[in-house]
């Protein structure tokens, strides 16, 4: 037996949501704007796909091949935004991106059949998989005017991916046993 009924969590963040934009509009901040909305209902998403993937309703991460996949339309999205004035480049890491998502989109459409489930499962995937490269690019090689900067940014990705990767590990269905990793790293 269920705790709680199937849409009560929904309906209690869906509250939440229009208490704190009422509050952000008593705040004397205006209206939100639409790009507020779309950040609220992608941070929305966001959560729960981390929450069903975690109890194991959704399928984010299907095995370390499925995030690889992840990392490689991540990695070309971040191509094609470096090469963006190139007329050569900017087609082929864009169309390149685009056969990786399709590729992406397949696996997870077939892992998480319902289409609620496959839009969180997606976008928790493409998200967390930014967040990560992100995390990444922040340690190895941080920007800033000073070395304090640049320090304060190392450390600031550091806590992303001890933060990150146990729950992208977490999240991924079929893990390598760890008696398997053992024998792999021995021979």
């Amino acid at each position: 037996m269920k705790p709680f009924p199937n849409g009560y969590n929904l309906a209690c963040g869906l509250a939440l949501t229009f208490i704190s934009a009422g509050a952000h509009a008593a705040a004397g901040a205006g209206p939100i704007s639409p790009t507020e909305w779309f950040i609220l209902g992608w941070l929305i998403m966001l959560s729960m796909g981390i929450a069903l993937g975690l109890r194991g309703r959704v399928v984010v991460f299907r095995d370390a091949a499925d995030f690889g996949w992840v990392l490689a339309v991540a990695a070309l999205l971040l191509g094609a935004l470096v090469f963006s004035n190139s007329r050569l480049l900017l087609p082929i890491f864009l169309g390149s991106a685009g056969v990786a998502l399709l590729g992406l989109s397949l696996r997870t459409a077939v892992d998480n059949p319902s289409p609620w489930r496959f839009v969180i499962a997606l976008v928790t995937k493409l998200t967390l998989s930014v967040l990560l490269i992100g995390a990444l690019k922040d340690m190895l090689n941080p920007t800033g005017e000073s070395a304090g900067e640049r320090e304060r940014k190392r450390q600031s990705g550091m806590l992303w991916l001890v933060v990150l990767v146990p729950l992208v590990w977490r999240l991924t269905r079929d893990k390598p046993s760890f008696e398997n990793l053992t024998r792999r790293a021995m021979s």
